[in-house]
């Protein structure tokens, strides 16, 4: 494939990737302009008319609070702190009937704590936003929040919250998938070697306390294979690969987002050892997706 697909390629999924899945957003020039637009019809007539909001700068506020937090379990009551630290009241009970009302909106989906108490797993979730777009009109181009949000969509398309959960006592694992024994980092980039030890130990702290089949770092585009402490660390390049474990070995793959390492027609993240993903910059896509139409430019 020529330097001219690459480009291509790589230029479609960093236009998925900073302004989300919705289907106009290609021919848009103006993107971010359209996309607050969007965020606004959906604020007023949806949020604040339907629900009969009493506050329209409190619920802003809190919009702006959890896209901020985005990569960090928040509890209700720091949201309300932190809403308050700007002059206006806003009670905790009135953030968690916000958060609701965000929901059923489609701005937003939550992931509770695996480990935690009941009381907390209703109190202190990880809120995701249901496009990356929406969450970037918040954002000054943080490309962590953007990565971990679009590994977010894509694992609850497949799994859903009664599957998908994060895990936090002692260690931290973004996202972790108890009935399929897997667990999952996102990490932009692992080149700094403090990041490295902590992504890379988290899942091996996480293995010694749940047994793991499969383990992941979903980076934007490093792929290398390592060997600690007796699991390996994968290089993966094209193609599926089936693989199997055994009590004392687990396997992490290193997963890179760099489509130009790939074929076109068959660009793959090893997600599950099994699922092959086609990009596409519709709505409600995948982590990433190469459409039949895009290869033939």
């Amino acid at each position: 494939y020529s330097a001219t697909t690459k480009a291509s390629v790589e230029r479609h999924f960093n236009e998925y990737f900073n302004f989300g899945g919705f289907p106009e957003i290609s021919s848009i020039i103006a993107k971010r302009i359209w996309l607050n637009d969007i965020y606004n019809k959906i604020f007023f007539p949806d949020l604040v008319v339907r629900n009969r909001i009493r506050s329209e700068n409190a619920l802003r506020l809190t919009i702006r609070k959890l896209a901020e937090s985005v990569k960090q379990p928040t509890a209700y009551n720091r949201i309300s702190n932190l809403v308050k630290s700007t002059g206006v009241v806003c009670h905790p009970n009135t953030i968690m009937d916000y958060v609701t009302f965000l929901r059923d909106a489609c701005l937003i989906f939550s992931l509770t704590n695996y480990v935690s108490k009941f009381s907390e797993r209703e109190t202190t979730k990880k809120h995701y936003f249901i496009d990356n777009g929406i969450l970037h009109i918040f954002l000054n181009d943080d490309k962590t929040f953007l990565l971990e949000n679009l590994c977010a969509i894509y694992l609850y398309q497949k799994y859903g919250d009664e599957q998908l959960f994060f895990y936090n006592k002692n260690i931290e694992v973004d996202f972790y998938i108890p009935e399929h024994h897997t667990a999952i980092q996102s990490c932009y980039s692992m080149r700094d070697i403090q990041t490295f030890e902590r992504e890379v130990n988290a899942l091996l702290k996480l293995h010694s306390f749940e047994h793991l089949d499969k383990a992941y770092i979903i980076t934007y585009d490093e792929e290398k294979t390592i060997i600690k402490n007796d699991i390996t660390i994968k290089k993966f390049s094209d193609g599926i690969e089936d693989t199997s474990f055994t009590k004392d070995n687990a396997l992490l793959e290193l997963v890179g987002l760099n489509l130009a390492n790939y074929e076109v027609q068959n660009v793959v993240i090893n997600y599950d050892a099994k699922t092959i993903t086609t990009l596409s910059y519709k709505i409600n896509a995948p982590i990433i997706d190469i459409s039949p139409e895009l290869s033939e430019t």
